[in-house]
């Protein structure tokens, strides 16, 4: 798997234009493959961002500071899971990686009994302007009964977002593009591979 940090030029990124944080590069990869124990799809999530100020509120799923990925016992299991500190001078503070995570129930303490979990890394506070990476890795069997999605936005700029889906030959996947709830068309960038179609999808 490409547990790689995105390359980053700190000098080359523009000043803030008074957004609390910039998306700078958004993506997920979906690997179907064969098994001994059926079809799997290995799906790698890279994120970065810059971050300028913490998140407003009480609402964490916009704290764009936390690393934090939801998984099923059932069906997950989670391969990687790393992510770095980069001060605002382009140097890295601090890289943290699998043995660093935490790992929570992630349903409320009134249900008796839940699959769902969330594993985390708990990252230093960062100085404004210090961009957050991090490589997310998980293998999950039977994914003929999940959909895989990307969403092209976010509540702050973003700069790049991009969903790449590989399929062995053999295999078939129906995709759709939607807008505020309607489909609309959305033609992915089509590779033809040894052994697999690629399928790409990216927005800048």
């Amino acid at each position: 798997a490409d547990t790689a940090f995105v390359p980053l030029d700190v000098a080359s990124l523009p000043p803030p234009g008074g957004e609390r944080a910039r998306v700078l590069h958004d993506e997920q990869r979906v690997r179907f493959e064969h098994s001994a124990d059926g079809p799997i799809a290995v799906v790698t999530e890279k994120h970065q961002v810059q971050v300028f100020h913490a998140a407003a509120g009480d609402d964490e799923s916009n704290d764009y500071t936390k690393v934090v990925t939801h998984y099923s016992q059932t069906f997950d299991q989670i391969v990687h899971m790393s992510a770095r500190v980069i001060g605002p001078d382009g140097h890295a503070e601090r890289t943290l990686g699998n043995d660093d995570t935490f790992d929570a129930p992630a349903f409320p303490d009134f249900v008796l009994y839940g699959d769902d979990r969330m594993r985390g890394l708990d990252l230093p506070d960062p100085a404004p302007g210090s961009v957050i990476d991090s490589v997310i890795v998980k293998r999950q069997r039977s994914p003929e009964l999940f959909v895989f999605g990307q969403m092209f936005g976010a509540e702050v700029p973003l700069r790049r977002s991009r969903l790449t889906v590989e399929v062995p030959d053999g295999f078939v996947m129906e995709h759709l593009a939607t807008a505020q709830g309607a489909p609309i068309e959305s033609k992915p960038r089509v590779d033809k591979l040894a052994g697999l179609t690629r399928y790409t999808w990216e927005r800048r």
